[in-house]
Order: C-alpha cells, then sequence, then structure tokens
C-alpha cells in the first residue's frame, strides 16, 4: 500500500523479471497428448496487478486477485501459445494442470509476450499466484507517469521501511530493454558503415567506369553533335547507360539479399527480413546513387566539341 501511495499507478510483485532468467517445468495435463510426457515451458509468480502493471492483456477469462491466497484452491493463467499447444481448439478456461504434484485450475488466458530476448519466436508461458506459491526472491514492478530515476529514492524509502535488510537493485523497462540492444545496436552500426563504404566504392566506380565510356566514345559523340545531335539526348544516352548498369546490380543484390534472408532473422528487430518498403526504398536509393554519379560523365559529354573531337581522332 505504501508503494502505491508513491506510484498513485500500479504496483504488483513477480519471481522473474523479463530478459533476466526464467524457470522451466515440465507441465502435465490429463486427457491431453501430454498428460503423460508433459510439456516443457517457462513459468513465472506473479501478484494481484501484475498483467496491469506489465501492460498484458487478459484475453479471456481473469487476472490474479488478493483472493488467490494460502489456503485457498491453487489457480494458473497461461498465455496464448500454451493454451493452443497444450489444449488445441479448446476452451483453456477450467482446464487443469498438474504442477509440483498438485492440481490447478486454470482461470485466465494472457497475450503472448516478451520473455528472455527481443527476437525470441512466441514461447509458451504459465503464471502462478506468488500469494500461493511463495519463492524467497521477489521483484517489485511498478508502473508511474513519472521518470522512473526520479523515484529510485522513495521507492528504496518505502521499501527499507518494510525491511530494512532488503537487497534492492533498482532497474528499469527501458534500461533492460537497452541491454538486449546494445549488441543488435553494435552489430546495426557495423554492418550500416560497412553498407555505407561499399556504396561509396559502388558510385565511384560507377563514375569511373562512366567516365571511361565517355572518353572512347569521344569520336562518336563528335560525329553525332557534328550531325546535328542535341546536347540533351547525348546526356539522356550517358545516364541511361549508367543506370542500365545500376538496375542490373540492384536486381542482383536484390536476389541475393533474398536468398540470405533466413541468415538475418537473428539479427534483426521490429522490421521482417523481406519487408517491402526495405526492398523498395534501398533499390531506389542505390538507382538515384547511379544516376548522381553518372550526371558529371553525361554533362562533360554534351560538352564536347565536334571539330576538337575528331581533330583528337
Amino acid at each position: 500500500r505504501g508503494l502505491g501511495d508513491v506510484y498513485k499507478r500500479q504496483v504488483s510483485t513477480c519471481n522473474r523479471l523479463p530478459f533476466l532468467g526464467s524457470n522451466t517445468w515440465t507441465f502435465t495435463a490429463p486427457g491431453t497428448d501430454f498428460s503423460e510426457n508433459g510439456m516443457r515451458s517457462r513459468f513465472n509468480l506473479a501478484g494481484p496487478d501484475y498483467f496491469k502493471t506489465m501492460g498484458i492483456d487478459i484475453v479471456s477469462g481473469r487476472a490474479f486477485t488478493r483472493d488467490d491466497a494460502p489456503g485457498t484452491p491453487v489457480v494458473a493463467i497461461v498465455n496464448e501459445v500454451f493454451a493452443q499447444r497444450m489444449w488445441p481448439d479448446q476452451d483453456p478456461l477450467g482446464m487443469t494442470l498438474e504442477f509440483f504434484d498438485q492440481n490447478v485450475r486454470v482461470v485466465g488466458v494472457a497475450e503472448t509476450a516478451v520473455y528472455n530476448a527481443v527476437t525470441e519466436a512466441p514461447q509458451a508461458h504459465a503464471y502462478f499466484p506468488s500469494l500461493q506459491l511463495y519463492q524467497g526472491r521477489q521483484n517489485f514492478v511498478i508502473l508511474t507517469e513519472a521518470s522512473p530515476t526520479a523515484l529510485i529514492g522513495p521507492v528504496d524509502q518505502a521499501l527499507r521501511e518494510l525491511d530494512p535488510n532488503l537487497a534492492i537493485t533498482p532497474m528499469t523497462r527501458d534500461g533492460l530493454v537497452d541491454q538486449q540492444m546494445s549488441g543488435f545496436r553494435v552489430r546495426a552500426y557495423l554492418i550500416g558503415v560497412c553498407a555505407g563504404i561499399a556504396l561509396f566504392l559502388a558510385l565511384v566506380g560507377l563514375y569511373g567506369v562512366q567516365s571511361y565510356l565517355v572518353s572512347r566514345r569521344t569520336r562518336e559523340i563528335g560525329i553525332r553533335m557534328a550531325l546535328g545531335a542535341e546536347g540533351g539526348s547525348v546526356v539522356r544516352g550517358v545516364v541511361r547507360s549508367g543506370l542500365a548498369m545500376g538496375a542490373l546490380g540492384t536486381l542482383l543484390g536484390i536476389g541475393g539479399a533474398l536468398a540470405l534472408v533466413r541468415l538475418m532473422r537473428g539479427v534483426l528487430f521490429g522490421v521482417a527480413p523481406t519487408d517491402p518498403l526495405v526492398f523498395l526504398v534501398v533499390p531506389a536509393l542505390l538507382l538515384l546513387g547511379c544516376l548522381l554519379a553518372s550526371t558529371i560523365p553525361a554533362f562533360r559529354a554534351s560538352a564536347i566539341n565536334p571539330v576538337e573531337a575528331l581533330a583528337r581522332e
């Protein structure tokens, strides 16, 4: 209650925090494919208001309350993946699980959340009331509209009033996510730098090739302009050849990217390996770079003096 007064929002407890390890158990349920060998799944012990505090929706049934106390029948909440695997095409509410040699009744289904890694595939997960199955390790989770860092002091004071000997380590959700994302950010930065260098070298190479082709076609361009060809047509011809090379390279790059998407799944977060926007914007940027790299050779070609070009040859 004292913590609730401090935050004016939601306060709860749990045995495990996201990204910081998990409990596992082999669950069995009578009348299912897992009645004998069981289904391996992660689980957590959670207090009242845990789901509201963590922003996890209850899609059916109910959340834990203070009535789920010691001496009352043990209940459980499972996520959507757990429910679908254990009881496919059935309503899991009211079903029974065997957990620590006791029958547990499912009273709710929670949406599937992220538990151990931001890139993990949807995982089966179960929750049990910490008031009924208390373990020594407990974490307070707090939802607040204020800055989390500004509330570390009041939180520490409120908890010390409960027990001066508590070992307190303040953490924030953003901090936990940043720890998970730091490795991805470094890899993304390195990949971005390498991609930028590769793009720069490709544009320099394209510019060199275009300049070389223009120098080799000096006589041809001179004859064309002597016969009345306009500078604009010369520019368009040079740019067209540059864009043709760029388009060929872009198509080959798209094919290679599609072939390697499986290798990229583990380093992508928040975007699909075959995201249509990426496969449209990046080729467009490459073609724009090819256009810019072809512009200078194109205007140089349009400035050729036909008499000097023919005399040079």
